[in-house]
């Protein structure tokens, strides 16, 4: 959660957004987030509802209400096999009424961290996989998300068992980004995963004096 002084000057500001203009949608969003922030899931959800009733195709509400569920979920509301499903199809309507490239590269990592931090590798992996092969480089930054989702694609499958298949990529991104400690990490679990302790350590201590 946040500060309860700066949610206070959070909330301040929002309504002054909404005394502005009482349409703004990422007003909405905002709302929907501080209410989640205060453990308040039914305001969460009335500013979720409300927000839809102005446009129904705005992503960052579908990621709210993915927020949402899983608090619900967590806090025992709802039943966990349906919340689950619930987030996942929420995560999903986010990304595909997401127009802009860097927010919804976002929105892709979220679900792919939801497959995963529900033991779904397969789906968690496809997921980067298909991200790292699809997205367009347009940016630096979307360059970046591109290999952190190819790093984490093969690092999981180098840590699940197929680590002879993941040690080459990720030795080469490692190459290309000799600085990214936690990149080198990555390279040091898939290293470690196949039996190459000495060079896993060599890593980890590299990875050591970038951080020192």
């Amino acid at each position: 959660g946040e500060n309860p002084d700066e949610l206070e000057q959070e909330w301040e500001l929002l309504n002054k957004a909404f005394a502005w203009d009482s349409t703004y949608l990422p007003a909405f969003v905002a709302a929907a987030r501080f209410s989640l922030y205060e453990g308040d899931e039914v305001k969460a959800d009335r500013w979720i509802n409300q927000g839809l009733e102005l446009n129904d195709r705005y992503a960052d509400l579908y990621l709210q209400s993915a927020n949402m569920t899983k608090l619900k979920r967590i806090k025992g509301i709802i039943d966990t096999e349906a919340g689950l499903k619930t987030e996942e199809r929420f995560l999903q309507q986010a990304i595909q009424l997401e127009v802009d490239l860097m927010k919804q590269s976002e929105y892709i990592t979220r679900l792919r961290d939801y497959y995963f931090e529900n033991n779904n590798y397969l789906d968690a992996m496809t997921v980067a996989r298909n991200y790292a092969r699809q997205v367009p480089l347009l940016s630096t930054y979307l360059k970046d998300q591109r290999d952190n989702m190819s790093a984490f694609a093969n690092w999981l499958r180098g840590s699940i068992g197929y680590s002879s298949s993941s040690l080459d990529p990720m030795k080469e991104l490692v190459q290309s980004k000799p600085q990214d400690y936690i990149l080198i990490g990555q390279y040091a679990d898939v290293l470690t995963a196949a039996g190459k302790y000495i060079q896993s350590i060599t890593e980890l201590e590299r990875a050591q004096k970038i951080l020192s």
